[in-house]
């Protein structure tokens, strides 16, 4: 215990936090957590360059189909002719909707397109259908 005529110890001031841990706000420290931001912000943009140019310039990217005319025959066949581009030697398949008035489908084929030494290639074909059909939709193609 201390005696009521005994000096007070002088306080010593508290040190901050930062410096009491050796983590004080340093040039150097500024200059390697620039580093390390830029580098990790350099990282991430090759990295959305990369993916995007896989995905853009990519096998799917390189296929492209065009409806060219197509003819109702009667309620229950359209003939259809459109053209595909791809790269030479590569086989697709490509799917066909008929749709009717209502847009509701009303037939679908899937048309193998062999591989070929050109780049575009005609395709004709018939596609069945449940009712007479007003439009027809070249939903997607793939390679095989």
């Amino acid at each position: 215990m201390s005696h009521p005529d005994s000096p007070v110890p002088a306080e010593r001031p508290a040190a901050a936090p930062a410096d009491r841990y050796g983590r004080g706000d340093s040039p150097a420290r500024r200059r390697r957590a620039n580093v390390v931001g830029a580098v990790v912000a350099g990282l991430a943009t090759v990295a959305v360059v990369a993916y995007w140019a896989s995905s853009s310039l990519g096998a799917g990217s390189s296929t492209d189909a065009q409806l060219v005319n197509f003819a109702v025959r009667d309620a229950s066949l359209v003939s259809v002719n459109f053209t595909v581009t791809t790269n030479p030697g590569t086989a697709l398949a490509c799917a066909v909707q008929a749709q009717n008035d209502q847009y509701l489908v009303v037939g679908w084929q899937v048309v193998d397109v062999p591989a070929s030494a050109q780049h575009t290639q005609q395709i004709s074909t018939d596609v069945r259908t449940t009712q007479a059909a007003t439009s027809i939709v070249l939903k997607e193609c793939w390679a095989v």
